[in-house]
């Protein structure tokens, strides 16, 4: 028997897990069903359904903060591409002056003091 496939949706996914909490939370206050055999089933369910919710919310926290850091390196990243297209092409530029000149240049590019690629040029 073949199942049939569902497609994640992440904001589906989040009403839906609140909306089985919610209900197993309506059941448990339900006095009739304090008797029940299946409150210990219920119980648990509801207890492992919370931590995932709170897993969730350390899921998504974690999710920022590594989207952050790539950001981060993709920039600095960048930056130095840029630099060293710079260096490129100070040494095919054929109206070089001297090496000398061409060292300073290049120097110039990693100054801790610069932020931006080619501001001391």
């Amino acid at each position: 028997m073949a199942t049939k496939s569902f497609p994640f949706n992440e904001e589906f996914a989040s009403i839906y897990l609140e909306e089985k909490i919610g209900n197993l939370e309506v059941l448990l206050s339900n006095d009739e069903f304090a008797a029940s055999e299946e409150r210990a089933v219920c119980e648990a369910t509801l207890d492992k359904l919370k931590r995932l919710r709170e897993l969730k919310v350390k899921l998504e926290v974690h999710e920022q903060d590594i989207k952050m850091k790539y950001l981060i390196a993709m920039r600095e990243r960048n930056v130095y591409l840029e630099k060293l297209k710079m260096i490129e092409g100070f040494c095919f530029n054929e109206g070089q002056d001297d090496e000398f000149n061409l060292i300073q240049k290049v120097r110039a590019l990693f100054e801790p003091t610069n932020t931006n690629p080619g501001q001391n040029i």
